[in-house]
């Protein structure tokens, strides 16, 4: 039985892209220095920590209208904050 599976990379490649992980990995470790700080993890510290909330959740589609606007309800039926701008 002949088997259709391409042969595996060569040693070389495997290599060259474990390096490109590591050098991606580090700078995504660094620019998280330089980031703002999770909005949830935010608010959870600033309450008090995880045993003092119950639940949050980002499911969440905030609208943004031009006045005149009117609040509505998104496709779930739940009402949604709408921004006026």
């Amino acid at each position: 039985m002949e088997s259709n599976a391409p042969p595996p990379p060569a040693r070389d490649a495997i290599e060259l892209a474990c390096s490109m992980k590591e050098e991606l990995l580090a700078e995504i470790e660094e620019l998280g220095d330089r980031l703002p700080p999770n909005t949830l993890d935010q608010l959870i510290d600033e309450l008090g920590g995880p045993e003092n909330v119950a639940e949050v959740s980002a499911l969440f589609s905030p609208s943004l209208c031009f006045p005149p606007c009117i609040e509505s309800a998104g496709s779930n039926n739940k009402p949604q904050l709408i921004y006026e701008m």
